[in-house]
């Protein structure tokens, strides 16, 4: 599957993300024995960059089979894709690393969660991967669902009892809600946001000259941030040609883990692009930068 030059820098994001869970998985003083990890809108699991003369960085689910293969990282794999053919490629694709493959589905994502979350421990380490091709494939409910697969734990640094959630990555398509949006669609956006409270305030950001993609990024965040997640900056990805926004990829998990996050991903990722080539510069990835200031010297045990 060919990508585009910003799937390429999707996936360089995606790729520092997964060091992180892997240090923390690794670590001797986190509770956790291994990673749940859960795509559930896989393509054929190959990619190709022909656009650009460059190395394409490969997709997350790549990354992390390797890293279960080659020792550094226990895993437990359920996979689901809505193309069948593309499911019939990447069942060929993780032939080799099938040990690591607990469930490949090929159905409607919305449906199947509930059978996936029935297998998970609740008191481990779990990750969704939540990234349609269109926002109409991935219900608000869904989201809400996986919230609430949670257990109690200890802060370590506090002392007081907090809730554990699955780790979330919410591809925001903002670029197919405004499609929606101008064709008069609003139910879809709606049940994909989980609220309609978007319909108040597109007159708002109109009138303060905000971009209309703005809107549904604010509201899911506010959505999550209702679930109990803390969201660190969203990776805004825009489009090389007309410098339009295309989507947010959106980090759900607690404030521990948003201050890691920018440390870790966003940092680096900023650094990558400003010495890389131009055709990556011109992709515009910017965050939205949070008002409180990132934390210094956080460990990764303080995570969980």
């Amino acid at each position: 599957m060919e990508i585009k030059i910003h799937s390429n820098l999707k996936h360089k994001a995606l790729g520092y993300y997964l060091k992180i869970l892997k240090d923390v998985i690794m670590s001797p003083t986190t509770p956790f024995d291994k990673l749940y990890y859960c795509e559930l809108y896989c393509g054929d699991g190959t990619c190709e960059v022909t656009s650009i003369n460059q190395h394409y960085d490969p997709p997350l689910i790549e990354s992390v089979l390797k890293e279960a293969e080659n020792g550094r990282l226990d895993v437990e794999c359920y996979l689901n894709g809505i193309d069948s053919e593309k499911i019939k490629l990447l069942k060929q694709k993780v032939e080799p690393y099938k040990k690591f493959i607990k469930e490949i589905s090929c159905e409607d994502a919305n449906k199947c969660v509930d059978n996936i979350l029935s297998q998970i421990p609740a008191d481990q380490i779990s990750l969704f991967v939540l990234d349609p091709f269109n926002h109409k494939h991935l219900n608000f409910e869904t989201i809400s669902k996986i919230s609430k697969h949670t257990s109690e734990y200890l802060n370590k640094r506090t002392g007081d009892k907090e809730i554990r959630r699955p780790e979330l990555i919410v591809n925001c398509m903002a670029y197919s809600m405004i499609n929606c949006y101008r064709a008069g669609d609003y139910k879809s956006i709606t049940k994909a946001l989980g609220t309609d409270k978007w319909t108040e305030l597109i007159p708002i950001y109109k009138e303060k000259g905000v971009s209309m993609f703005k809107v549904f990024l604010d509201v899911l965040i506010e959505q999550l941030k209702s679930l109990g997640y803390s969201i660190p900056p969203p990776l805004e990805i825009k489009s090389t040609i007309h410098q339009n926004d295309i989507y947010y990829l959106v980090w759900a998990t607690n404030e521990a883990g948003c201050r890691i996050i920018e440390k870790k991903v966003i940092t680096p990722l900023k650094k990558f692009i400003s010495k890389s080539s131009e055709d990556n510069k011109k992709v515009l990835v910017n965050t939205i930068k949070r008002q409180k200031a990132i934390g210094r010297g956080e460990s990764l045990d303080k995570w969980f």
